[in-house]
């Protein structure tokens, strides 16, 4: 009788065992898609990195959340995001540090639930960046010398950010007499760290 009890104990918790486990099989959430693959994560200068995807991707309820290696946490700015990139901006960010972001609410183009990318950058340290009116200076100093103008005849000139081969540079544009007496263009890349001219056109005025 006590062997018979026993097995029949034995078979009850083998039963419930297997009912429970159906169960828990029946209720588990559901796996959880593949993230968007990234093709490229680019820091842009100034706080701003753009994260690329491989792919379309769609978006619902997007956040993105940026810490440092210690684990400290920086506020973000989106300012861009469309079918297969998004930029944003790291607010009160730190020089030569590295960060881990977090971009939530993505994923792949009409491809199960929307999950989280991760990923990481480095703000490189600051570097020393000439000024405005040094690359003016750099930039007319250099047509005196090559292109033989007169420096008082300088007019319309122009200084803007921008890149040249991925290197940061001050662009200038300027109108300038030559001693010959032709009106000519001149347009300068210089390089905001170094101040080193990386091109340079002449351009005679019709």
């Amino acid at each position: 009788m006590e062997v018979f009890k026993m097995k029949k104990k034995i078979t009850s918790m083998i039963t419930a065992v297997a009912v429970m486990a159906t169960m828990g099989v029946m209720t588990s959430a559901p796996a959880m898609a593949k993230a968007p693959a990234k093709e490229e994560v680019k820091y842009e200068g100034e706080g701003k990195v753009e994260v690329e995807f491989i792919g379309d991707v769609q978006w619902r309820n997007h956040k993105v959340t940026v810490k440092d290696t210690s684990g400290k946490k920086y506020g973000v700015r989106i300012v861009k995001r469309d079918d297969d990139e998004i930029e944003f901006v790291v607010k009160k960010y730190k020089n030569g540090k590295k960060y881990n972001f977090w971009i939530k609410g993505v994923r792949e183009f009409e491809n199960g639930e929307y999950g989280t990318v991760k990923g990481s950058f480095k703000i490189p340290k600051k570097s020393k960046t000439i000024s405005r009116a040094k690359a003016k200076s750099i930039a007319i100093n250099n047509a005196v010398k090559v292109y033989n103008i007169k420096r008082n005849t300088v007019r319309d000139y122009d200084i803007e950010k921008d890149t040249y081969h991925g290197k940061a540079v001050w662009e200038v544009s300027f109108d300038a007499k030559k001693r010959s007496g032709a009106w000519c263009e001149y347009e300068y890349k210089i390089n905001r760290s170094s101040g080193k001219i990386l091109y340079k056109e002449q351009d005679y005025d019709d």
